[in-house]
């Protein structure tokens, strides 16, 4: 093998490890945002991008608040993300390349823009984190989007989303993340409020041991279907439209 061959190797395995190490780190939470990004760290696993004491303050008490709520409605929180609190849309897009309000990544980091600072933004994407720590890789990608998305809303306590009734030709569960994201583009209100009405019945009745008993049948194997058609048909049927 030639000089050159044993160079390019070596390169090859150095980035690689440096690779598996960053991965390690973000998903422990100890990768130094700090050091890549115009951010501060004000506590452990909590960052915040050009703020003072008070405005540190506010932001810790808000993600307290917004940890209450979620385990109100869950049980006992099981994850313990990285959060990034940005100040700009320059941070934001900085680490998240999107145009969201915010964002949850797996269960280990949320990151939030200047439009997204309230308790009920946190708790929202809290909640998406909590799912995510809950179930294995393969068991999340049973979970449809309105569900995920729809309790999301429900822990949140959104004022802005209502569980409203709606009518058979307007209430739709959307299944795929894609096409949920495309319809929150063109109307995030009634695309939320929407994903709430398909979640909100079936929580009223079965609360935080449905949610359990959800995660460990999900996590046993169950897929999609058996889980999540009962709960979506009961929520049409909820909204007075026409079995399907």
């Amino acid at each position: 093998m030639s000089r050159l061959a044993l160079i390019s190797i070596s390169v090859a395995v150095a980035l690689a490890v440096l690779v598996v190490a960053i991965a390690l780190a973000v998903k422990s939470g100890s990768f130094p945002y700090h050091w890549f990004f115009d951010v501060q760290k004000i506590s452990p696993r909590k960052y915040v991008q050009s703020s003072d004491a008070d405005g540190n303050a506010a932001h810790l008490r808000n993600i307290g608040v917004a940890q209450a709520r979620v385990a109100r409605y869950v049980g006992p929180l099981r994850s313990d993300p990285v959060w990034i609190i940005c100040n700009s849309s320059e941070c934001y897009w900085e680490i998240t390349g999107n145009g969201f309000k915010a964002s949850a990544f797996g269960s280990f980091l949320i990151v939030v823009s200047p439009r997204a600072h309230s308790v009920e933004f946190l708790a929202h994407e809290l909640l998406h984190v909590e799912l995510s720590s809950r179930l294995s890789s393969s068991a999340i990608k049973q979970v449809p989007a309105w569900f995920n998305e729809g309790l999301a809303v429900l822990v949140s306590e959104d004022p802005r989303f209502t569980s409203r009734t709606q009518s058979w030709q307007r209430l739709n569960c959307i299944e795929e993340y894609d096409e949920f994201f495309s319809q929150i583009a063109k109307d995030y209100e009634t695309t939320y409020s929407m994903a709430l009405s398909c979640v909100a019945p079936w929580f009223g009745k079965a609360g935080e041991g449905g949610f359990s008993k959800i995660i460990d049948l999900l996590n046993a194997g169950a897929k999609r279907f058996e889980i999540f058609e009962p709960i979506r048909a009961n929520a049409i049927s909820n909204a007075g439209n026409p079995p399907q």
